[in-house]
């Protein structure tokens, strides 16, 4: 059963919006790239195993990700590094793609990256302008 069921409320015919957060690390994946046909150039991989550790080191069961199509990617920052860490109010998530698939086989997530999908919804919009006039 998908756990976005309960967020259905058939009565009403509405959806209620639900967060999933999700940890992971972004890395290159050759292989899943040209499974995909695409150079990867324009996509993020984030390792998405079955199993994730919580904040005490336990290995707990990761969720389904069922219904995280669409999603933002957040990057918030990198956590290694001693900036990170600075009381600096302007310090936040920049959206760097959106989700859209999942390959178990790869134990990964693929995302498309922010830059291509804005550029694509300007050169769209240029396009309709241009058509108007």
């Amino acid at each position: 059963m998908s756990r976005n069921k309960k967020a259905v409320d058939n009565r009403s015919q509405s959806i209620i919006n639900r967060r999933s957060r999700y940890t992971g690390t972004v890395v290159e994946l050759p292989k899943l790239a040209a499974k995909m046909s695409v150079s990867g150039a324009e996509h993020l991989f984030l390792q998405f195993g079955r199993h994730a550790l919580a904040a005490d080191r336990s290995t707990v069961n990761t969720f389904g990700p069922r219904g995280l199509s669409g999603g933002a990617l957040l990057d918030l920052g990198d956590f290694t590094g001693p900036a990170i860490y600075a009381q600096d109010k302007r310090r936040s998530a920049r959206l760097s793609g959106m989700v859209i698939e999942h390959y178990d086989d790869h134990e990964a997530l693929v995302a498309v990256k922010i830059g291509p999908i804005v550029e694509g919804i300007r050169r769209a919009l240029a396009r309709d302008k241009g058509a108007q006039a």
